[in-house]
């Protein structure tokens, strides 16, 4: 608030709490972190830091932390999967289908599949 207060922030607590708001209401589905941070004119380390708690915690701080969470999954990439996708994927894998060789087919990082493989993401998905 101090930035926006001294007319020195690029980005607004209003803006804040839409953007979040607009995240988890699927507004910004496919879209980066990249995306957003240049539809807002500012960097991505900025959009990072919101959800990380670092920046705007009077305004993230109207949200639980699982939903902050979710909103930062979901424009990073981790929540772009259907749960049918979810089982391709898992089904490729057991196939001896290579990680990399998937990524490409889902246009992602090969991270994103391996955290797949091993279950931190995507736990609920059976």
């Amino acid at each position: 608030m101090k930035g926006e207060r001294q007319h020195t922030s690029k980005i607004f607590d209003m803006t804040v709490e839409l953007m979040v708001s607009d995240i988890l209401s699927g507004k910004y589905v496919g879209q980066t972190t990249k995306d957003i941070a240049n539809q807002l004119n500012v960097t991505s380390s900025t959009i990072r830091g919101i959800f990380s708690g670092y920046y705007f915690q009077h305004i993230t701080s109207k949200f639980s932390k699982q939903q902050l969470k979710l909103a930062g999954n979901m424009i990073n990439g981790l929540n772009r999967f259907t749960d049918n996708e979810i089982r391709d994927i898992r089904c490729r894998i057991k196939n001896c289908q290579t990680l990399n060789s998937i990524a490409k087919l889902y246009n992602v990082n090969g991270c994103i599949i391996s955290s797949i493989k091993t279950g931190k993401t995507y736990k609920n998905v059976v």
